[in-house]
């Protein structure tokens, strides 16, 4: 194992010494690594989640599609607006099973980074599950932002479907 080793007694914001072939100025402290430490299992319980909510998801959309082909007659959803509940249906589901299954793996790649930190205690593993947190922190933020976006879409389009079918049943 090449890291660095640490005195016990070192404390919070107390320096560590820097990992070879670091830059000017460039450290990290015990406290960092017992903090990666903590977070490490958290990150796995989400990653873990996450990976059980994508499967779900998808085992949804197949069930969907699975009781339409069962029992067409009496599944209610016949004609141009039945296939189009279950086509909505299907897409929701398999859309919110292929994003919680990257969520998950953003999830698995920063925990092996703490992983990595936690074993070699080197700097440049820090600099890495800083950059894998950056990434699944920019793919959250663009994810909230596409989903705010989807939300008012979804509000116009249910207005737009309610004053159309409202018109139609007017004499």
């Amino acid at each position: 194992m090449s890291g660095v080793t640490y005195d016990e007694s070192l404390g919070p914001g107390q320096a560590a010494p820097a990992a070879h072939g670091v830059g000017r100025g460039a450290h990290h402290t015990h406290a960092m690594v017992v903090h990666f430490r903590a977070t490490r299992p958290w990150v796995l319980f989400l990653a873990a989640l996450g990976f059980v909510g994508a499967a779900l998801s998808m085992g949804i959309a197949v069930i969907f599609v699975g009781s339409m082909a069962i029992v067409p007659g009496t599944s209610g959803l016949t004609g141009a607006g039945g296939v189009a509940t279950l086509v909505i249906g299907v897409s929701f589901y398999v859309v919110v099973g292929v994003v919680s299954g990257f969520f998950a793996f953003l999830l698995l790649r920063y925990s092996r980074a703490i992983g990595q930190v936690i074993a070699q205690e080197r700097t440049e593993d820090i600099e890495q599950a800083l950059d894998a947190q950056r990434v699944l922190f920019k793919g959250a933020g663009i994810a909230t932002i596409a989903g705010i976006g989807l939300s008012i879409v979804g509000m116009f389009g249910v207005i737009v479907a309610v004053a159309l079918m409202a018109s139609a049943a007017m004499p």
